[in-house]
């Protein structure tokens, strides 16, 4: 895990990602990436390709979205929560 790198790029392809480039060009290989950008959750573009949403965007346990292979977490995914009785809630 690297925290305060500023990513130059994500590289892979079919829709995988395979590694990172950081902006002090070093390479990071990577099966997953997870990204934690600003504190207003930039969900537009993820709204507009039609994925369900209600307050956030709607995830199952596994933090899958209605889109093939796209995730969501933290404060743009909305899911229901066991421990606040079944309640949807922001993660």
């Amino acid at each position: 895990m690297r925290t305060g790198a500023q990513v130059a790029a994500l590289v892979g392809g079919q829709g995988c990602v395979s590694s990172v480039c950081v902006a002090d060009e070093s390479i990071i290989t990577a099966d997953m990436v997870i990204a934690g950008i600003s504190i207003i959750p930039a969900d537009e573009p993820l709204i507009a390709t039609g994925t369900r949403r209600a307050n956030g965007i709607d995830v199952d346990a596994s933090c899958r979205t209605s889109l093939t292979k796209i995730y969501a977490i933290v404060d743009c995914a909305a899911h229901v929560n066991s421990f606040a009785d079944a309640a949807t809630i922001r993660l």
